[in-house]
């Protein structure tokens, strides 16, 4: 007779689902805050120029991605 398995309870997903939307949100804001601050540079922009650029496109793609997610209930 086979001894039956315990029961494991599985990780809450609405939690899991929501910390990956955030950190995607992120990592995409970071890429873009990167290819901002590259271009401004490869354009001949003083560094302080692109550091403006790389924050407001981070602040900027982060944000879009962030009301998207809700707007898909992801959060």
């Amino acid at each position: 007779m086979a001894t039956p398995t315990p029961h494991i309870t599985p990780a809450p997903q609405d939690q899991t689902k929501k910390v990956m939307a955030i950190i995607i949100g992120l990592l995409c804001g970071v890429v873009a805050a990167l290819v901002a601050h590259v271009l401004c540079q490869h354009l001949g922009g003083a560094p302080l120029v692109g550091l403006g650029y790389s924050g407001g496109s981070f602040i900027a793609l982060t944000t879009l991605i962030v009301m998207l997610e809700k707007e898909l209930g992801l959060l």
